[in-house]
This record gives C-alpha cells, structure tokens and sequence, in this order.
C-alpha cells in the first residue's frame, strides 16, 4: 500500500502542482486548505507525511491566511504522541530572510523530523528531494533515477488559450494576464546564435507592462509548471533547464524546441509554425541543431549597444576595460558593425 502525503495550502493551484510530484513517486495525495481540515485529516489517521504551506487560514470561514497558523499548527501535531515523529516538509514564501522566523519554525517542529524550504524551489528537484527524505524516515527506500533533461529535446507548444509543455498544460488562457504566453512566443524567435536573450525590462517593454509589474512573476510560475510536469513524467528538471535568466537576460535553451501554434503571435511579429513540422500533443520531438553562443564579452557588448545605441567603440571599450581593436574583433565575429 502506497504512502498518504497531507499536503495543507489554501492555494488550489500549488496543491495541484505539488500533488502533481508526489504523484510522480506513486504515493497517494490528501489535499485541504486550512488549519481546522488539516488537523480533523490527521486525527482520522492514515497520514504518513505532511506537505505545509506556513501561510494559511485558520477554518474554512477565516479569510486573513497568517504565517503564525501553520507554525501553531506544527506546535500542536508535535504536542500530540501520534505525530511527534510526523515528517513534516514546511514549504513557504514567507520568511523574506527573516532568520529567527526559520528557526523558530524549526523549533516548532523539531530538526529530526522537519525539512524547511522556500516557495520559489518547491516544484521540481529539491521538492523531490525533500519528498525522498520524508519516505526514507518512512521506511520506504528511494531508489527510482530520473531521466537527464537533455537526453532529447522538450517541445513547448504556445497556443492562443493554453501552453503545453512535453503535453501537458502549464498554462491557460483566464481572461486575464497572457503575459507569461507573450513572453515566450517573443522568446521564440532565433538569430544564428539560438535563441534570442532578453533582459526582463526589454521584454516588460515590449508587453508594455508597467515597472512595479516585472516578467519574473508570471515567467517563474509558468516554468515551475514546466518543471512540475517533467518531474511527473520521471524527468529532471529545473527552470534553468527550460529558461535561465543569465548571460543577457532569459532564453530558451537549446534542449527546448518551441512551437507556435495559430496566427494569434503575429502582433509580435512571430511567425506561426507550419502545420506540416507542428508536432501534435503530446510530442515525439526531433533533433534540434546547436548553434554557437556569444562569448561573454560579445554579449556585453550586445546588451551595451542595446541599452544605448549611440555608444561608440571607444565608450564600450572604456567600460569594459579592453582596446578598441578588441571592441572592433568581437563585435565583427558576432556579426555586428
């Protein structure tokens, strides 16, 4: 019989994401919501480890989430014989490098038997890590391996009302904010060096989204999406592994091969993938070419020229502390003038 995990968080979405990799490990998923349903689950029996969001209501009328409920509520399960030696993997947003919050977090739920990690890692890789800790303090050894990320290439499909990764559906038209869709169709486009780079300001520009309102939000949710579902599939990954935000700003990488489905991106300029090369759902990928990348230099002086067209090769040169002919060198190997 399979391992029950309580995963406790008032957000239907991350439940489903989380319960996703645990699904992924054969185990069976309890979900609720708040404090009062978490603590009738647990007296019902059956559980064998819980999943915490810190940030929760204290009953299903309480409409103020408070990061104190979820640490009450580990003081409680650790005062009752039955679940003192409860694993337990806190997963929050809400110490904001608030040190002595984490500890008394640990605290409250006992070093032994309590793992502690933040919301912007809680899909993919250390998720399953944390999960593998929890069945080993269970008595079930981990012994599955996980297939490379790059042993072929992840087709990601953009349509109108819905993005799919490998298959499944990372993201779906609302109504509301497409800008996690827009992003990666602009992304989408390839010079001879891969995938175009761009900073998140340039793509927040392009999207006409306001400074207080960066890419980063919605861009992370959707690859933690990504993520989830290669790790379903048995697959490891990380957002890096999909799209890293480094070396001029976010790209695809070249174990990616993306796919626009519809005219709905011409208005920024992107050209629909044609019908004939469109794989279908869910994907049998092919080859993808490698091309080469700048150099890091190269692509400083890239990013320079972008920010301020008007700067010359002397100007660049000076900030970037190397001769003008070194300037001139790469710029030319990069293709520019």
């Amino acid at each position: 019989m399979s391992l029950q995990v309580l995963v406790i968080d008032d957000s239907p979405q991350n439940r489903k994401a989380i319960c996703g990799v645990i699904r992924s490990h054969e185990l069976a998923c309890v979900e609720v919501a708040d404090m009062a349903a978490a603590k009738a689950t647990l007296q019902a029996g059956g559980i064998n480890f819980c999943i915490l969001d810190l940030r929760i209501p204290a009953d299903d009328g309480d409409s103020s989430p408070r990061r104190e409920n979820g640490r009450l509520l580990l003081q409680w399960m650790r005062k009752h014989a039955a679940y003192t030696s409860l694993p337990v993997i806190v997963v929050t947003g809400e110490d904001k490098g608030d040190t002595e919050f984490t500890a008394s977090v640990m605290r409250a739920g006992g070093s032994a038997v309590t793992e502690y990690m933040t919301k912007s890692s809680t899909i993919g890789e250390k998720l399953d890590q944390k999960i593998e800790w929890a069945m080993n303090l269970c008595g079930h050894t981990v012994t599955k391996e996980k297939e490379p990320f790059d042993k072929e290439p992840r087709v990601i499909e953009l349509h109108a009302d819905k993005v799919l990764f490998m298959g499944a559906e990372v993201w779906h038209e609302t109504g509301q904010d497409t800008s996690a869709r827009d992003a990666c169709a602009i992304l989408s486009r390839r010079d001879k060096h891969g995938y175009i780079r761009l900073n998140g300001p340039s793509i927040a520009k392009i999207l006409k989204r306001s400074g207080s309102n960066p890419i980063s939000t919605p861009l992370n949710r959707l690859l933690d999406r990504c993520v989830a579902a290669a790790t379903q599939k048995g697959i490891a990954c990380e957002r890096a592994d999909v799209m890293p935000n480094s070396m001029g700003g976010y790209h695809f990488t070249e174990n990616v091969r993306v796919v626009v489905i519809g005219d709905w991106a011409t208005v920024w300029g992107i050209e629909p993938t044609p019908a004939e090369v469109a794989p279908a759902s869910p994907v049998a990928a092919t080859a993808v070419p490698v091309t080469p990348r700048l150099t890091e230099r190269q692509q400083r002086i890239q990013d320079l020229k972008t920010q301020d067209p008007k700067l010359s090769n002397e100007q660049i040169a000076k900030r970037l502390k190397v001769s003008r002919a070194t300037v001139v060198r790469d710029k030319k190997e990069a293709g520019d003038k």
